[in-house]
C-alpha cells in the first residue's frame, strides 16, 4: 500500500503509521504540565532502593512541576531558545529529572553526559552542543575544574553549577514560560 493510500485508509487527522489520532504539536514540558494538573498527587519520578541508596525516593507530578519551575526561573537569564545545557548528573537522583524539565521550561535543550564517559568524550559533546552551562553535582564540579585546568578547550567557557546547591538556594513562584515554538530545540 502506498503512503497516500495508507493515510486515507486510516482516516484524516490520524497518524498513518499507527492508526492513532494525530496529537497536537506541543512541547514536552507543556505535556508534562498538563499531566501535573491532571494527576498532581501521582508519582512522576521514583528511584527504588539500591546498593548505594538505602531508601526509595520519589516526586509527585506536582512536586516535580513546582521544583523544576523554581530552577527554570533561575536558569532563564543564562539560556536562550536553541541553546543547549549539559547535564552531568546521576540518573538515579531526582535532580536529574528536575534539571531536564527545568532546562526545557527555561527555553533551552539539554545534552546528557554520563559520569562514566571519558573526559575526551565529554569534551567532544560539550564542543558539538556548544553548551555554555553545565548542571552537575559536587563530583562533576570537581571534574569540570580539573579537566578545564588540563587545557581542554571544550571546557573553557562552560559554567559548571551544582544543581543540588541551586535547588537549595532557589525560591521562586511559578514562572512564565518563554515564547517557544515546536521548531525550537527545547
Amino acid at each position: 500500500m502506498n503512503p497516500q493510500a495508507e493515510g486515507q485508509a486510516v482516516g484524516p487527522g490520524s497518524d498513518s503509521a499507527t492508526g492513532l489520532p494525530a496529537l497536537p504539536k506541543a512541547l514536552l514540558h507543556e505535556v508534562f504540565r498538563r499531566s501535573a494538573r491532571r494527576w498532581p498527587d501521582s508519582v512522576a519520578f521514583e528511584v527504588p532502593p539500591g546498593p548505594t541508596r538505602s531508601h526509595r525516593s520519589s516526586l509527585t507530578y506536582a512536586e516535580l512541576d513546582r521544583v523544576s519551575d523554581r530552577l527554570a526561573v533561575w536558569l532563564r537569564p543564562f539560556v536562550r531558545p536553541d541553546s543547549v545545557v549539559a547535564l552531568l548528573l546521576p540518573r538515579t537522583e531526582s535532580e536529574f529529572a528536575i534539571a531536564q524539565l527545568a532546562v526545557l521550561k527555561a527555553g533551552a535543550a539539554y545534552a546528557c553526559l554520563d559520569a562514566a564517559f571519558p573526559d575526551r568524550q565529554v569534551a567532544e559533546i560539550l564542543a558539538d552542543s556548544e553548551s555554555q552551562l553545565l548542571l552537575t553535582d559536587t563530583s562533576g564540579i570537581a571534574r569540570a575544574h580539573s579537566t578545564s585546568a588540563s587545557a581542554s578547550d571544550a571546557w573553557t567557557g562552560v559554567r559548571a553549577l551544582d544543581c543540588r546547591r541551586l535547588l537549595d538556594e532557589v525560591n521562586a513562584d511559578s514562572p512564565e514560560t518563554p515564547n517557544l515554538q515546536p521548531s525550537n530545540l527545547a
